[in-house]
């Protein structure tokens, strides 16, 4: 981050007697900036949105350095470094997310397993249904032939 006083009398004397410390002052006023603007985003957004997050906690800081007769020239921020507990959570909240979709994805398939077997089941079923059709029909044609052998030998039984 760069900035420099302002170039008047009232800036100058702000700067030196409004904050005792104003690099720590700054640091702190960037730290609380970064953790509010990095809430917003996505685990996954945040690193691939530094520049993003750099102009806005610029138009923020500059605001507020404006208070104290300093301007703002620039800021870039090169890395996002999260308090370790923050990435734990946010690490938990990804993992979840992705065990609850593999729990879908589990889910699904044991459901098109599921519609595979009932249809392959019914479809075993049908067929053994035709076969068992098709044996009583021969059956039914052997007894009729049956019949007709036995009346052809016997004309009395006409």
């Amino acid at each position: 981050m760069i900035f420099r006083v302002q170039d008047n009398d009232k800036a100058i004397t702000d700067s030196l007697f409004i904050i005792n410390d104003p690099i720590r002052a700054i640091r702190a006023m960037v730290e609380e900036q970064l953790r509010a603007k990095v809430y917003e985003f996505a685990h996954d957004e945040i690193f691939g949105k530094r520049s993003e997050i750099g102009d806005e906690v610029k138009n923020i800081l500059a605001e507020k350095l404006q208070e104290f007769g300093m301007e703002l020239d620039s800021v870039q921020v090169k890395d996002i470094q999260l308090d370790a507990r923050v990435l734990d959570a946010m690490n938990t909240v990804v993992a979840s997310s992705k065990n609850k979709l593999a729990t879908i994805n589990d889910a699904e398939g044991q459901k098109q397993s599921n519609i595979l077997a009932a249809e392959a089941d019914k479809q075993v079923k049908k067929l053994i249904g035709e076969g068992m059709a098709l044996q009583r029909q021969a059956i039914a044609n052997g007894f009729k032939n049956s019949i007709e052998e036995i009346k052809e030998s016997d004309p009395e039984l006409r």
